[in-house]
């Protein structure tokens, strides 16, 4: 960049301004050339970009193949081409067709029966997997019209997946009743338990006392009981006037006599019992 010259501050004479007048219009001059130059060349430049863009659009554009597209949307081959990949791994339609035929039940996990599931294709689908021409079709397309040669392929789908949620509810209730059983066990044995619910029978009996004869054993449904019943009424009004029932009665009685059987439930082992005492402490 060309630099204005500074103002001579050697002599304030006429001859002094003359020529530093002449030094500033050198000066300008020269940067008007040097304007001038970068003008042009950008002027330039446009000219070529411009007859580069006529050049190349005046050429013939290249013809597309005759390559079509899917016939399934992409969305639809996007599923279809993860479960083949996941879910149905090294899996045939022959194999499929193989195993139905066979009834192996075992071998239609709930991973694969979802997996057909997601490759089954509907009947529109059908209608277009069939009329489009099997050489151009995609490997997830190809795959899901061969799934439809196997004879009510819908169907026993269907039935399979009613079949994998039997046999999962069958396998939950199985565990609950093996933790229900193992906590039944447990209870059975606690000595505690034992404990508390003789502390039950004998107030019970004391109310009962000269009303009826006094009682051997009660239901273990008859617990439920216990918050209902009605004992006495505090004194007061509005939100300080409480209810004592008889489970109230029952959590004082045990303060008193026997403290230690508050914490019975902490040393219970079966995690169905800690879950019913933790619900029934709540």
């Amino acid at each position: 960049m060309i630099r204005r010259p500074p103002r001579s501050t050697l002599s304030s004479s006429s001859a002094a301004s003359d020529v530093y007048k002449r030094q500033v219009w050198d000066w300008e001059h020269q940067e008007h050339d040097a304007l001038r130059s970068k003008v042009a060349s950008i002027q330039e430049l446009e000219t070529r970009f411009a007859a580069h863009k006529q050049a190349s659009s005046s050429q013939p554009k290249p013809q597309s193949t005759n390559q079509p597209g899917p016939v399934l949307s992409n969305s639809r081959l996007r599923v279809g081409g993860v479960t083949l990949k996941t879910r149905l791994k090294h899996v045939t339609v022959a194999e499929i067709d193989a195993r139905l035929c066979n009834a192996d039940l075992d071998w239609f996990s709930a991973e694969r029966v979802h997996g057909m599931d997601a490759c089954c294709p509907t009947d529109r689908e059908c209608a277009a997997l069939r009329a489009a021409d099997s050489n151009r079709l995609y490997p997830t397309e190809r795959f899901m019209l061969e799934m439809t040669h196997i004879a009510q392929i819908r169907l026993a789908t269907d039935l399979l997946l009613w079949w994998c949620y039997i046999r999962e509810t069958v396998e939950l209730i199985q565990t609950a009743l093996q933790t229900a059983v193992a906590a039944a066990d447990e209870l059975r044995a606690n000595r505690e338990f034992h404990a508390m619910l003789h502390l039950v029978l004998a107030v019970g009996n004391a109310l009962n006392d000269g009303k009826a004869q006094r009682a051997a054993g009660f239901t273990m449904d008859s617990l439920l009981k216990l918050k209902d019943m009605r004992l006495t009424r505090a004194s007061g009004g509005g939100a300080d006037r409480k209810t004592i029932t008889l489970l109230d009665y029952i959590v004082l009685r045990v303060e008193a006599v026997s403290p230690e059987l508050h914490s019975f439930g902490d040393r219970l082992k079966s995690a169905g019992l800690l879950a019913c005492a933790t619900e029934f402490e709540a």
